[in-house]
């Protein structure tokens, strides 16, 4: 069985406003962080792994596209899927009635 994946990935690439997230397969954003560059990107994002070692207990494929052209995520199926899966999540309901 192959380990569920977590998904690093650009939002913004705009010269020193560099939006980096880490998105499980299942749709959970894990961590979300503004960095300088593509590089602090991926060390600001691997500072919050506790968070996805949290979520999948059991391990997990780490999926790095920092350094991929946002242009190129549509060839990447099980990333839109995630993407797909987290746009359409919808939370409970908590509030009284």
């Amino acid at each position: 069985m192959t380990p569920p994946k977590i998904f690093l990935y650009l939002t913004d690439d705009t010269p020193g406003f560099n939006a980096v997230v880490a998105l499980a397969e299942d749709g959970t954003g894990l961590a979300s962080h503004l960095s300088s560059n593509s590089q602090w990107a991926r060390t600001d994002i691997m500072a919050k792994k506790r968070l996805f070692d949290e979520h999948y207990p059991q391990g997990y494929e780490l999926v790095d596209l920092i350094d991929t052209l946002p242009e190129s995520y549509a060839e990447n199926e099980s990333l839109l899927h995630a993407i797909h899966l987290n746009r359409t999540y919808q939370a409970p309901n908590d509030s009284p009635e």
